[in-house]
């Protein structure tokens, strides 16, 4: 019994140590977009005030385009991202995401600077299942996205888990996913308003009330690049960028200027929530290491100093 006694103490101890070692290591929110709220959501397209849009990932020249944008974290240290949440619009009322996706993708590399290319980090594995997410407080009656024809549309959060993601500023990050031919492969949805396709859902900084250093109000348009292929018109001067991807503004200016922006009234940032911890310093790490193996060897001590008084 008291052999028993010794090793659940001793597992205590141990115990006591991992935590001592674990400390900083909880998972916390270290950047947010998240959805905005109140009477400047869903306004009727083409009001300057409406907060709310969804861009499309799209096809132009050749060139299959996806919308992105940018994070930053704390500048001087290293944080461990553990997943990156974005919300899409889906094509039709009542679908679930898998009615419309066969599967998703995030792309995620240090920001390089506009009109730059850039190798990235693919990442396709979901925290769970996409959930349901709702805009609080919205114009007309409509809590999820109200597109041009006046169809409530479902929103869904998607939560990629990011291992290995370390980041030390700022990041690039786009998705996309693989449409299904549900209603056929980008044919025409949403009564007939829209291509079917993958939606991002964004917001205009500024009327959603986010904080200034969270916003731009400036989208990043990333260019999918395969093996020898060329990304954008003979005025990018990008060619045979392999396995990369080709930044611009959304602005519609710079060398990216044949390419459209679309009818929003405004300027908007993706919607994004990302969460991780900080890396501890390698002397972090060994401190607490340290501390863990004092407690054991003082409990150990103890442990045989009441063992000679018994026995």
């Amino acid at each position: 019994m008291k052999l028993l006694s010794c090793i659940v103490n001793r597992g205590r101890v141990m115990g006591l140590a991992l935590v001592l070692c674990s400390l900083g290591s909880a998972d916390t929110t270290l950047f947010t977009r998240a959805l905005p709220s109140g009477s400047d959501v869903n306004l009727p397209s083409g009001n300057v005030s409406r907060s709310n849009v969804d861009w499309a990932n799209y096809t132009s020249g050749g060139d299959y385009l996806i919308n992105g944008d940018s994070f930053t974290v704390t500048a001087g240290q290293e944080w461990s991202i553990s997943s990156i949440s974005i919300y899409i619009v889906l094509n039709e009322v009542g679908n679930l995401p898998s009615d419309e996706f066969s599967a998703f993708a995030l792309y995620v590399a240090p920001d390089p600077g506009h009109e730059t290319a850039q190798n990235f980090t693919a990442y396709t594995s979901l925290v769970g299942t996409p959930t349901l997410a709702t805009y609080s407080g919205a114009s007309g009656g409509c809590s999820g996205y109200l597109s041009l024809d006046g169809t409530c549309l479902p929103i869904y959060k998607l939560t990629f888990s990011t291992p290995g993601l370390v980041v030390t500023g700022t990041e690039d990050f786009a998705a996309d996913g693989t449409l299904k031919s549900f209603g056929g492969n980008f044919t025409s949805c949403d009564g007939g308003t829209a291509d079917c396709g993958f939606y991002n859902l964004a917001a205009d900084g500024s009327l959603a009330g986010y904080s200034a250093s969270t916003y731009t109000n400036l989208l990043l348009n990333w260019c999918l690049l395969s093996p020898s292929a060329d990304c954008g018109s003979s005025s990018n001067s990008l060619t045979n960028l392999d396995g990369g991807y080709y930044t611009f503004d959304s602005s519609c200016s710079g060398p990216a200027s044949d390419i459209p922006c679309g009818g929003f009234t405004s300027s908007s940032n993706m919607n994004v929530i990302v969460t991780g911890n900080s890396v501890p310093e390698p002397g972090t790490v060994t401190m607490f290491g340290l501390a863990g193996l004092a407690v054991a060897i003082a409990q150990i001590r103890r442990r045989r100093s009441r063992s000679s008084v018994w026995w």
